[in-house]
């Protein structure tokens, strides 16, 4: 896990997943982390007082294939239409 905010439940990254990295900035969630799809030699890698005060040298988060994708779908309990199920989502869902 990238950041402590992610243990609060702001995963909705569906490429990130796990590795999300959000922050909470003027009452909102924030996404960051998007500098890891740069090359790595890109000049946006290393500027830290432009963005998030850190220089990005993580990778690029993995890439799920659309069958990878739906057969976490399907793990997914759904309540039935117009009913309200208010339970704790289990850590295997990610988003």
């Amino acid at each position: 896990m990238a950041s402590g905010w992610n243990t609060k439940g702001y995963m909705a990254c569906p490429v990130c997943k796990e590795d999300v990295t959000s922050s909470w900035h003027v009452e909102k969630v924030c996404y960051l982390g998007h500098r890891r799809w740069l090359p790595w030699d890109h000049e946006w890698r290393e500027k830290d007082k432009e963005f998030d005060g850190n220089t990005e040298r993580r990778l690029r988060p993995r890439e799920w294939s659309g069958d990878e994708i739906l057969e976490q779908l399907s793990r997914l309990n759904f309540a039935p239409f117009g009913k309200i199920v208010s339970r704790t989502r289990p850590s295997t869902h990610l988003n």
